[in-house]
């Protein structure tokens, strides 16, 4: 009987403790990747329950509960130590360089390519810019290669380069309902890049891209590296699909309000967003670190920026990922 007791109170102490959690009452910063490793504890905390029964018998109440608690926790655990495995696989065939520390890093690690990196390159593309267009929807699809922005300063709306790339452009170009729908599609026959290694230079990607439309952003790549500096677009909408990437990108204020939906498999994602734009941040997966530095959370999976209510404009960013380090900065 007096173990019933004691189930019974953990149970209600444990139920107490997790709908505090759920609704923000109480915070906890542990996750349940830390706790789940003391998996083994319940093994023997059930063993002491059993020794301490009247019966001396592992078939007692506060035993079977403390199994059952340990085995879900014990499979998490294996599981989180396999990611960790293909994660580190991933960081050495590619090199992307993923962590999982929440550490301020306000320094940009990666390289940043511009036009003097790209002379003499010998695949070229560009669309001409119509005066009579404001909106264009522009879609990049692209596998492995590193992509940099550059502002344009020709007639262009878009401008392309590649270097040492072993594949070819495919662009299309159509004006509709006022609207230019721009695509353009990279094909290419290698099937990796590392990235960061300063010693290879392959698949290297350069776009110039004016300044005056408003844009309808989407991005598709497979293993890649995304350094945009988007500060000076206007960024209506930016949709980006991604496997295994390293993506930096730095948004600007130019419009009312700004929306970005990015779905991620094992990425690094740093995103700088203005101080003076309020900013609401939705995550889902439950494998991410994430440093939001400015941010409260107000919901689950969801953080505002302390002017989000105030502020005339707004960016939305929703994050749908598998397993990445998330970093979002104001500046």
């Amino acid at each position: 009987m007096k173990s019933n007791y004691i189930s019974g109170g953990i149970l209600v102490i444990l139920g107490l403790v997790l709908f505090g959690v759920t609704n923000d009452w109480i915070n906890i910063e542990l996750s349940i990747r830390t706790l789940a490793k003391f998996w083994p504890l319940l093994i023997v905390g059930g063993g002491l329950a059993a020794f301490l029964h009247p019966k001396k018998s592992v078939y007692n109440p506060l035993t079977a509960l403390l199994i059952a608690f340990a085995i879900p926790l014990g499979i998490y655990n294996s599981t989180a130590k396999v990611i960790d495995d293909v994660k580190e696989d991933i960081n050495d065939e590619w090199n992307i360089d993923i962590d999982d520390s929440n550490d301020d890093n306000d320094d940009d690690t990666y390289s940043k390519l511009d036009s003097a990196d790209f002379e003499g390159a010998d695949k070229k593309f560009s669309v001409p810019y119509k005066n009579d267009i404001s909106e264009i929807n522009l879609e990049i699809k692209g596998g492995a290669a590193a992509f940099n922005l550059e502002e344009s300063v020709s007639d262009q709306t878009i401008e392309g380069y590649m270097k040492n790339f072993d594949g070819r452009f495919e662009v299309s170009d159509e004006v509709e309902n006022g609207k230019q729908d721009i695509s353009v599609n990279m094909k290419s026959s290698k099937k990796s890049i590392r990235f960061g290694n300063k010693d290879n230079n392959d698949h290297e990607v350069l776009f110039k891209l004016n300044t005056k439309p408003t844009y309808d952003l989407k991005l598709d790549i497979g293993a890649g590296q995304v350094n945009f500096d988007l500060s000076k677009y206007k960024i209506k909408r930016l949709d980006l699909n991604t496997g295994a990437a390293d993506i930096n990108l730095k948004l600007g204020e130019l419009l009312t309000e700004t929306t970005l939906d990015i779905d991620s498999g094992v990425a690094k994602l740093n995103l700088d967003v203005p101080k003076g734009v309020g900013c609401r941040i939705q995550l889902d997966g439950a494998l991410n670190a994430k440093n939001f530095d400015g941010f409260k959370k107000v919901g689950n999976g969801t953080w505002e920026s302390d002017n989000y209510a105030s502020s005339t404009k707004k960016i939305s960013i929703k994050l749908d990922s598998g397993l990445s380090v998330v970093d979002v900065d104001r500046y």
